[in-house]
């Protein structure tokens, strides 16, 4: 790897192939050799998750703006990125289940006196395009929010399977 100080895209898509070059933490640009793929033949396994990998890469677009910055917030200051906290999310639930998981697209928060529920709207059954799905709707219980919140005044609400597995969803935090 090595630094660079100017980045011209006509270069970058000159050296497409051979020189790969990228920001390094978002700050730096650098450059390295292009990654070569692996000689040996993908095990279908292999093809399988890369499958799942991309799906889940381009479910990303339809997550709203409210979805995408709780994603943002709850990763903030950790080493993953939220984009990496997803697909990780997404790519444990399809191991666990053999099965894609249902992604939360948005969500709502109801109050009502000191109670709080959280409305989620979850796209669900589409194929490995992630096309013809449905939106499914699920809620949480009134939860009383001075019972259950942290010391900061902070209730933290996600959604998980009963197995205890998290779907892709972030962690919604709730402040009154």
């Amino acid at each position: 790897m090595a630094k660079v100080s100017e980045v011209d895209r006509g270069v970058i898509i000159q050296m497409r192939g051979y020189l790969d070059y990228y920001k390094y933490r978002c700050q730096i640009w650098v450059c390295r050799k292009w990654p070569s793929l692996p000689s040996p033949p993908y095990t279908a396994l292999q093809k399988t998750y890369q499958n799942v990998f991309r799906l889940s890469k381009k479910l990303l677009f339809l997550l709203s703006d409210k979805v995408e910055e709780a994603w943002k917030q709850t990763s903030f200051g950790r080493r993953p990125q939220w984009i990496d906290s997803f697909t990780g999310v997404f790519l444990k639930y399809y191991k666990v289940y053999a099965n894609y998981p249902p992604v939360v697209k948005d969500y709502a928060v109801e109050w009502q006196n000191n109670n709080v529920r959280v409305l989620w709207y979850l796209y669900n059954n589409y194929d490995i395009q992630g096309l013809g799905g449905s939106v499914l709707e699920k809620t949480t219980d009134w939860l009383d929010f001075y019972s259950l919140c942290n010391y900061k005044g902070e209730l933290w609400v996600s959604l998980f399977t009963v197995d205890g597995i998290h779907l892709p969803a972030p962690w919604v935090i709730l402040t009154r």
